[in-house]
């Protein structure tokens, strides 16, 4: 099963014909084919998807989503696999003069003013629902500014790679009322002599890597979790 997890449409492998001539009977391939022997699933530009409440379908293109798989294998193991986007795109903020929501592959930043406990002050960004508990790496600078007088400038700093996990929404979070999205906020941002005006974020990865696997034994189901962050290497 194919499933889009910004909307939840899903496609189903009953149209999705095997290439093995073992095609379950009343399977067809009107929105693709199955090569099993090499791992490979070749859909049509356009297919059919199933809505989530199984109620309805639509015609929609298969290009440009970002998908999850789930399948299981002729030993009765299923495997699911959930990993960030390796880069994240600016977009506008949500507000009264943007009422586009975040999409995928997509980040914002705001800042956050005041004393309110909740949420603190500091420069949060914002990420759409599907990267929620997911870990990005941050590249962004700042200015740090003479306490005495805030217009002088004495040093701009860099920081490269800073790991965040990106949080579930909760009451009071950075975001417009309502919109409720998943957030981080940048640890110098907190700093009591930065210049909040300063920060330029110039970069964002994603670098967590989460694997599930479930499979029976006898008459019992078991399953394995694990988590892993991807760096790479600096070149010389």
């Amino acid at each position: 099963m194919i499933v889009d997890i910004e909307t939840g449409y899903r496609i189903e492998s009953k149209t999705l014909q095997r290439q093995d001539n073992q095609a379950l009977p009343g399977s067809t391939a009107a929105d693709g084919e199955i090569d099993y022997r090499t791992g490979t699933i070749h859909l049509r530009q356009k297919a059919t998807w199933i809505s989530p409440d199984g109620q309805k379908t639509q015609q929609m293109d298969t290009g440009g989503r970002h998908v999850r798989i789930y399948y299981r294998t002729d030993s009765d193991y299923a495997v699911t696999l959930v990993k960030p986007f390796v880069n994240y795109r600016y977009a506008d903020p949500p507000g009264p003069n943007n009422p586009t929501p975040l999409g995928a592959q997509q980040y914002t930043a705001v800042m956050v003013t005041g004393n309110g406990p909740v949420p603190p002050p500091g420069v949060y960004l914002l990420f759409n629902d599907t990267d929620m508990d997911k870990t990005v790496a941050i590249d962004y600078s700042y200015s740090v500014v003479d306490p005495q007088n805030p217009q002088t400038i004495r040093q701009t700093r860099t920081e490269i790679g800073e790991l965040q996990r990106v949080t579930p929404s909760l009451p009071g979070n950075p975001s417009d009322p309502g919109q409720g999205k998943p957030w981080v906020r940048l640890n110098h941002s907190q700093d009591p002599d930065v210049s909040p005006d300063s920060f330029r974020v110039t970069g964002v990865r994603g670098v967590s890597l989460h694997t599930r696997v479930v499979w029976r034994e006898g008459n019992r189901w078991r399953h394995l979790e694990r988590s892993t962050l991807l760096t790479r290497e600096q070149g010389r």
